[in-house]
């Protein structure tokens, strides 16, 4: 039994002893992987089983076989190796034992696993000049990479940096865009791998030519005749414009270049236009790089007309005789821009009442603004006229006025009136007739109440041909004749005679400011005609004390005065007094009471007269000897009874006061002068 036992021992013995001295499993699944584009090699591995001692890693550097051992690790880097080499490696395992173990069989039972270990190198680029453009630029690439997966392109200049994706190749041709007009790049490439990038390309420098110029905006600015005025502008980059043409065309369709301007140029005369012709125009701006063109506008020119007539035409009332009118007026204005209306001379025309035509009397230089018409006779009626001629022969309407030589003017006919109320309800005529004249500087209006004496009542300016006399009464019987007057001629004969009544349209007023003075055994009484309508006056007294009244006498229409010398001394009388027409009495006026043992005055005992009536500059206010310096206050109402004059003057008998209406509108006013006691009014017309 002892003897099986120790045979079994010495067989497991031995075929442990055999094992140990076997050599190990060689390593299983090997790869090696470049680690970027270094020169450094990844080595990864299966451990077999069991577990060797370590691996030897066999490689090959050209002719030399190199050697590395590491441990019991399934990883390993080889370094410094060189880039642009093939590597073939194998790895084995072994075991270190105190009986001498051989190595394992390398990994690959056939041959070793080979690595190629990259390197990129810069690639070459050519620029092709003659494709370069003001944004892109082509460029040809040269590469000798075998292993790259693509390339790098990259712009720099301007300010920034352009960069662009390309695909893997040798040789090809690639445009890169986005480019800035006139900008210097430099450009390189560099190939990749995957993530990974080669060294830069050597730089080239390329610079890209100015953009196509920019565009013009083109408008016109003048259409004359026979030339055109063009100007344009551009809204930037003029520094890319190298010269500038100017086109025309008549149709639209067809252009025809007219001019050229250097870059500076912003303006161009046609001088070769046709008058009421349509014509096109454009610009176009061009540098080496290409062409724009401008809008098209377009501009029918204007044709020639006649000169503007003259204007202001007059006949000069100064400068002129019996025998002879000075005619003067504006020239026209005339097209100096463009000379479409340019007058050459003035032609003038006149011709007489018995003419049916006129005829030519002088031509003169067109700068002339007056004409002496000479060999006419007293009181010719001369129409003058005078045309315009242009340059061109174009002639301007006639434009004419009419004239009398001197000599007294011709007498106004078919004066008529007409009866008519002012808005306070007055009475008054109003004057017209025909103006048989153009030559009078006034008309005088007289009137009268017998057809026998006539007064003047009003002086007019020429060629007003209506007046109206507001100084009238009712029922009185009015004659009227006009006459033309001439400073230096004369007055012409009166016109036909008128005449009229204006009926009593109310009962009148009564009087107002009765007033009774005693001058020893005499009584003098005043008072104020409020009224234009009295036919008479009624005064009475009374000597009882107003008890009863007696007729002192019936006066006439306008009277304002009367002595009473039929009173007693030392006696009290109580006076009134009414107006009457046919259609009844007034009311009657205030009580004047008077005594005669004493004296009452007034300072207002005689007649204010107030002239002329109507006016239209001044009025004139004159008092009798009695009322001389007499201290009075002059108030003016117009018709609505506003104040418009309020002053304090001094009457003198000898001269007599002027009142300025000549700011106060047309119309009625009523003059109140008064004192301390007493006042009187008159009512005056202003025109």
């Amino acid at each position: 039994m002892k003897k099986s036992l120790l045979l079994l021992a010495m067989c497991f013995w031995a075929i442990q002893s055999i094992a140990q001295i076997l050599p190990p499993s060689p390593p299983t699944s090997v790869a090696g992987t470049q680690l970027g584009l270094s020169n450094t090699l990844r080595l990864t591995w299966t451990a077999p089983s069991p577990t060797p001692s370590g691996y030897k890693i066999t490689y090959t550097e050209g002719s030399v076989t190199k050697t590395k051992v590491v441990g019991a690790v399934t990883v390993d880097t080889l370094k410094s190796l060189n880039l642009a080499t093939s590597y073939n490696i194998s790895i084995k395992s072994f075991r270190l034992e105190t009986i001498p173990v051989p190595d394992s069989t390398f990994s690959s039972a056939t041959s070793p696993i080979t690595v190629q270990m990259i390197q990129l190198v810069a690639p070459s680029i050519t620029i092709e000049n003659q494709n370069i453009t003001p944004t892109s630029a082509i460029v040809r690439i040269n590469d000798s990479n075998v292993s790259e997966t693509g390339f790098e392109l990259e712009f720099t200049g301007g300010g920034e940096t352009l960069k662009k994706d390309l695909g893997a190749g040798s040789v090809f041709v690639n445009t890169f865009t986005g480019l800035k007009p006139k900008t210097t790049y430099s450009v390189r490439l560099r190939a990749k791998k995957d993530t990974e990038f080669g060294p830069w390309s050597p730089s080239v420098t390329i610079t890209t030519p100015k953009d196509v110029p920019p565009t013009a905006n083109l408008k016109l600015t003048k259409d004359c005749p026979t030339f055109v005025s063009l100007e344009w502008t551009f809204s930037s980059r003029t520094e890319d414009i190298d010269e500038i043409f100017i086109e025309r065309s008549f149709d639209n369709n067809t252009f025809n270049k007219i001019g050229r301007t250097d870059a500076s140029g912003r303006s161009f005369f046609d001088s070769e236009a046709i008058p009421g012709k349509t014509i096109w125009y454009k610009v176009t701006a061009v540098n080496t790089t290409g062409t724009s063109t401008s809008n098209i506008p377009s501009v029918t020119t204007k044709v020639y007309v006649a000169p503007n007539a003259p204007f202001n035409l007059k006949s000069d009332p100064v400068n002129k005789s019996r025998n002879h009118l000075t005619l003067t007026w504006s020239n026209g204005t005339e097209d100096k821009d463009c000379g479409t209306n340019i007058r050459d001379e003035n032609v003038v025309m006149i011709k007489l009442a018995n003419e049916s035509f006129y005829r030519q009397y002088r031509r003169i230089y067109p700068f002339e603004t007056s004409i002496k018409i000479e060999g006419l006779n007293p009181k010719d009626i001369v129409d003058m006229g005078i045309i315009a001629v242009s340059d061109k022969g174009l002639a301007s309407g006639i434009v004419s006025v009419r004239d009398t030589t001197a000599g007294p003017p011709y007498k106004p006919e078919n004066l008529i009136f007409i009866t008519n109320k002012d808005a306070l309800g007055n009475s008054f005529f109003e004057l017209q007739w025909q103006d048989k004249s153009n030559d009078e500087d006034y008309f005088i209006i007289q009137r009268s109440t017998d057809n026998v004496n006539f007064k003047e009542i009003g002086k007019i300016k020429f060629n007003n041909t209506k007046f109206k006399d507001l100084n009238i009464e009712e029922g009185v019987q009015y004659y009227y004749r006009v006459k033309a007057g001439s400073n230096t001629e004369g007055d012409s004969g009166f016109s036909n005679l008128v005449f009229g009544i204006f009926d009593y349209s109310a009962i009148p007023n009564a009087p107002y400011g009765l007033l009774a003075k005693a001058n020893g055994t005499k009584v003098t009484l005043t008072w104020y005609d409020d009224s234009s309508r009295e036919q008479s006056f009624k005064l009475e007294k009374s000597s009882d004390n107003g008890v009863t009244y007696a007729a002192v006498a019936t006066l006439n229409r306008n009277v304002t005065t009367y002595l009473d010398e039929n009173v007693l001394a030392a006696k009290t009388y109580l006076y009134r007094i009414r107006a009457i027409n046919i259609l009844g009495e007034s009311k009657n006026s205030n009580i004047a009471t008077v005594t005669i043992a004493g004296t009452v005055g007034g300072l207002l005992q005689s007649e204010v007269s107030v002239y002329p009536n109507p006016t239209f500059e001044y009025i004139k206010i004159k008092t009798s000897e009695s009322l001389d310096n007499s201290e009075v206050t002059i108030q003016i109402f117009d018709k609505n009874n506003y104040l418009v004059y309020d002053g304090k003057k001094t009457l003198k008998a000898n001269e007599p006061l002027d009142i300025d209406f000549s700011k106060l509108s047309q119309g009625m006013y009523n003059v109140i002068i008064s004192n301390n006691t007493e006042k009187t009014s008159r009512k005056v017309f202003k025109y």
